[in-house]
């Protein structure tokens, strides 16, 4: 599926680019001119001083406003590429521009759905995920006391990361407070093993070779040095199995006698949402192979950029983002961008569908939010974020009543490993 290059013409008349000039001098704040205070500078001197700036940040936000609603119109991706270009055939009174687009075929969900067989996990709880999810709630609840002895597993560290190139230390791949536990598959797993049994302030150099093998091909592993230093190593203290840690579970009746069905309760209710995550996630990956598009290169470069800087945010919880391929980036950046435009797809089945939907979201924000008026704007509430929200819930749901399962039975400890 490859995309198209179409093209519409906008015409803009001059009491239009009037109204939004008027609207960018008004805002005095915005401009600065020598002798005068901010905010204080009369308009003949703004019109004098910013003539051509005004033009055309005017043309601009009327061009922007314009092209947004043709695009909703015609149902086009917001994110699509798009290109303009001023024609020479401009009146005194009216100016036209050409505006190129790549719009995509359409994904004809309709058609496609009798094709989608996926595979749903069923649950049967066995008194091993009984036993595994109280001890997760145990971890979870659990205490840290600080130690001098070795490291073991399980251990909680705080280390320091280095990285030299040539002798000269690399920032951009260096953490100066990195915390974890060891052997809990959140780092790295052969930095894990090199951990154990070193003690606290130990200072080592690392092997750098599964660092450019499996995360980056950027530097000559000759030249590249990774030092760790231990600053902080403290054991777990797991919480004892007794009526003041069950109240901390949130069960409302606590009993010991108990306690094993009402977390057979709560791995049901955990089942139900990570069933409903992995649904969703397998029928967005059927529906890319029905629907191969070729994306435009500027389109994947925004979408890498957004995850590189997500993952700047998050850096200290995780290594791996340091290391992270290009090829890596651009598959993730793939699917954010078909994601975005098969649940464009999905929702608007889902309008088709649902001539009511508008008072069925209205519904169901009242319940969210409340009919305090004066409290939602209070609070600042994104009232269109949170109708998207609910559209998007409300046509997954529609979808997955339409797509044919394999049912799978697995336990819970199974399901949350994959």
């Amino acid at each position: 599926m490859n995309k198209i290059k179409n093209f519409f013409l906008i015409k803009i008349k001059e009491n239009e680019i009037k109204k939004e000039k008027n609207k960018i001098i008004k805002n005095k704040n915005s401009f600065s001119v020598n002798g005068f205070r901010r905010g204080k500078i009369p308009e003949k001197i703004i019109k004098l001083n910013y003539k051509d700036y005004i033009e055309k940040s005017a043309i601009k936000e009327i061009l922007k406003n314009k092209i947004e609603k043709i695009l909703i119109k015609r149902n086009i991706n917001i994110d699509t590429e798009v290109s303009i270009s001023e024609l020479h055939n401009n009146t005194c009174d009216e100016l036209t521009y050409k505006i190129y687009v790549n719009t995509y075929p359409n994904i004809n969900l309709s058609k496609i759905l009798d094709l989608i067989e996926i595979e749903k996990n069923v649950l049967k709880i066995t008194d091993e995920d009984i036993q595994y999810t109280i001890n997760s709630i145990r971890y979870l609840n659990a205490k840290w006391k600080t130690k001098e002895k070795t490291i073991q597993k399980l251990d909680k560290i705080k280390i320091e990361l280095k990285c030299y190139y040539k002798n000269k230390i690399l920032k951009k791949f260096s953490i100066k407070d990195l915390e974890f536990i060891v052997g809990n598959n959140n780092l790295i797993k052969e930095i894990d093993e090199i951990i154990i049994n070193k003690k606290l302030h130990d200072e080592f150099e690392i092997n750098n070779k599964f660092i450019n093998e499996k995360y980056n091909n950027k530097f000559n592993k000759k030249n590249l040095k990774i030092f760790i230093k231990i600053n902080k190593i403290k054991k777990i203290i797991l919480p004892k199995i007794n009526k003041k840690f069950i109240q901390k579970t949130g069960i409302k009746k606590p009993s010991i006698k108990n306690f094993n069905e009402e977390i057979k309760k709560i791995i049901k209710n955990e089942t139900k949402k990570i069933v409903q995550k992995q649904i969703k996630f397998r029928i967005i990956q059927k529906i890319i192979k029905l629907n191969p598009i070729n994306f435009p290169e500027t389109i994947i470069k925004k979408e890498i950029s957004k995850i590189k800087n997500l993952n700047i945010k998050n850096e200290k919880q995780s290594i791996l983002t340091k290391f992270m391929k290009d090829k890596e980036y651009y598959e993730a950046a793939i699917y954010n961008t078909y994601y975005k435009l098969i649940l464009k797809e999905i929702k608007e089945l889902y309008k088709k569908e649902n001539k009511n939907y508008k008072s069925k979201i209205l519904n169901k924000k009242n319940k969210i939010l409340g009919n305090n008026k004066f409290k939602i704007e209070e609070k600042k509430t994104n009232t269109k974020l949170i109708d998207e929200l609910i559209i998007e819930n409300y046509a997954i749901k529609n979808l997955i009543k339409k797509i044919k399962f394999r049912k799978k039975i697995c336990s819970f400890k199974e399901l949350i490993k994959q």
